[in-house]
């Protein structure tokens, strides 16, 4: 285990991102990093970009219907969840490009699971090593603040049948030991006690949208949600998900 400092949040000007930094966000040193002053090219300093979805995009637009008629709906809460956390394979990291956000935008969430680990009861330490649970879309997609736009029912179920992985509910990295869970998908009877020991002030960091801002942070260890921005303020993404350097998988 690496014994430097694990900083959850950082902010930099587009122009400071190194070849060190980048390393040290890969191997777990940050959480979160915000840089401003960036393109919708700055994000190519961090890594390889995955394919998202069935089609095989690798820039997806928040808040702005795309070619295939759907929409990810920003007019209503989710709730916090990683990327994916549903799949076999998560994405390691993500990243969101401001394109645009109006007076009015609802800020985005961030939640440090790793802080979280560090601060929790011995007592939940114990509960949940070695547990391994469902991820399933099935949970959010059960919920009325589910957020995706289907162009038709066929679609939708197809959707839910797939989407399904059993993933340990403790994940470590070099920096130390993390929850992996959300309340969006993990399936497990321990849910009242993570919840009770999770939502935290001190290991939440809330965001206010600029344009031309890139927030890139670790999915694995780091939820987000977003509240509700009225479909009469413009709030634009774009969203991307990195992979980890090949020597570090």
């Amino acid at each position: 285990m690496i014994t430097e400092e694990y900083k959850f949040l950082i902010n930099i000007d587009a122009d400071l991102i190194n070849e060190e930094l980048v390393d040290k966000f890969h191997r777990g040193g940050y959480g979160i990093i915000c840089v401003d002053n960036a393109t919708d090219t700055t994000i190519d300093q961090f890594g390889e970009l995955l394919d998202q979805d069935m089609y095989g995009r690798k820039k997806v637009t928040i808040g702005i219907e795309d070619e295939k008629g759907e929409k990810l709906n920003h007019a209503t809460d989710m709730l916090w969840h990683q990327d994916r956390a549903y799949s076999k394979n998560i994405h390691p990291f993500v990243g969101l490009y401001c394109i645009r956000a109006d007076e009015g935008s609802s800020p985005t969430h961030y939640l440090d699971m790793q802080g979280v680990y560090k601060d929790s009861s011995n007592e939940l330490k114990e509960a949940t090593k070695d547990v391994e649970c469902v991820n399933s879309i099935t949970k959010y997609m059960s919920q009325e603040e589910y957020p995706y736009q289907f162009k038709n029912e066929v679609q939708k179920r197809a959707w839910r049948m797939k989407n399904r992985a059993r993933h340990n509910l403790v994940w470590e990295d070099d920096y130390g030991p993390f929850y992996f869970y959300s309340e969006a998908y993990t399936e497990t009877d321990l849910e009242p006690q993570l919840k009770e020991e999770i939502y935290k002030e001190k290991h939440m960091y809330s965001h206010y949208w600029k344009p031309n801002q890139l927030l890139v942070y670790n999915n694995h260890k780091v939820l987000h949600k977003r509240d509700s921005t009225p479909d009469t303020v413009v709030r634009q993404h774009i969203r991307y998900a990195l992979d980890k350097p090949t020597e570090l998988v």
